[in-house]
């Protein structure tokens, strides 16, 4: 990938080290690898095409917000998970 699409992208994300959770923990996803994760779905997806360089970026932006998303429920299923599992036993 680009780099200079690489660092728009990490720029979008808001920090390049890594991405703060609601709440203020640290998810340790850092910008350069949301970027690429959201640039590899975006290129295995099909039937997606882009008009120009603004189109890309704004769709790599979404997928980046539905991957932190997906990370954030995840992380809050397990921690929910772990609750239960230390309540029952």
């Amino acid at each position: 990938m680009n780099t200079s699409v690489t660092g728009e992208l990490t720029s979008c994300n808001g920090e390049s080290e890594n991405t703060m959770a609601p709440g203020g923990s640290r998810l340790g996803l850092t910008g350069p690898t949301l970027a690429h994760e959201a640039y590899l779905k975006l290129v295995s997806a099909r039937g997606i095409r882009c008009n120009n360089r603004a189109h890309f970026l704004a769709l790599c932006s979404q997928m980046i917000r539905r991957i932190l998303v997906d990370h954030a429920r995840k992380r809050r299923a397990r921690q929910t998970r772990r609750r239960i599992a230390g309540a029952l036993g």
